[in-house]
């Protein structure tokens, strides 16, 4: 059983799980956060120095938490230590932010090329023309910001130009569809490659 909470990283919704019994031992509150790519903790003394976060270190954290992931932990906790670990690590570069796109497109169509799927529009246009987005949209925009270490929507857009002049996506850009993208068979290819690059 879960409870609504707030992402305490970027204050978007998020869940967390009723049961305490793992947590206690961790001392760590547990979120499951579409804005994070999944399920994190944070220890009670990182909530307590840290929080809340600056910008910079959100999207490194929010790319620390995916990477952590891939590599087997299913449930990444934040310590005061992985914070401090964030004032080191470098932001992404544009073409690992693609590849994180692609690879997540990836997995979200099951590694088939010409299947689109539709991650919403800008949710401050969303709200100025009366668009009400399901809360999938709503976590599918929000993974996409995960994945690409992403704050603003202008950001997906430049990188959704970037991967079609690229020839790996191709893109539905009608109505309020103008995050839908399907990878091209060029793209599955190199989204394949970038899978096995990090699974490993």
């Amino acid at each position: 059983m879960s409870q609504h909470a707030k992402d305490p990283i970027w204050g978007t919704p998020a869940v967390c799980p009723v049961s305490e019994d793992e947590s206690e031992l961790r001392r760590a509150r547990l979120y499951d956060s579409p804005r994070c790519g999944g399920p994190y903790g944070v220890h009670e003394t990182a909530l307590l120095q840290y929080f809340p976060l600056q910008e910079d270190i959100k999207l490194l954290l929010t790319s620390w938490l995916i990477e952590q992931r891939r590599k087997g932990v299913n449930c990444p906790i934040i310590t005061p230590e992985v914070v401090e670990g964030m004032k080191h690590r470098k932001p992404m570069s544009v073409n690992d932010r693609a590849d994180a796109v692609l690879a997540h497109i990836y997995s979200e169509v099951d590694g088939r090329s010409g299947k689109f799927i539709d991650y919403g529009g800008d949710p401050q246009i969303d709200q100025f023309l009366i668009i009400e987005r399901s809360s999938e949209d709503k976590r599918k925009y929000n993974e996409l910001l995960a994945y690409s270490e992403s704050i603003y929507y202008d950001e997906l857009i430049e990188l959704k130009e970037y991967l079609k002049r690229n020839n790996w996506i191709k893109t539905l850009d009608v109505g309020s569809a103008l995050l839908c993208f399907s990878l091209t068979p060029e793209g599955c290819i190199r989204a394949e490659r970038i899978n096995r690059i990090l699974s490993n």
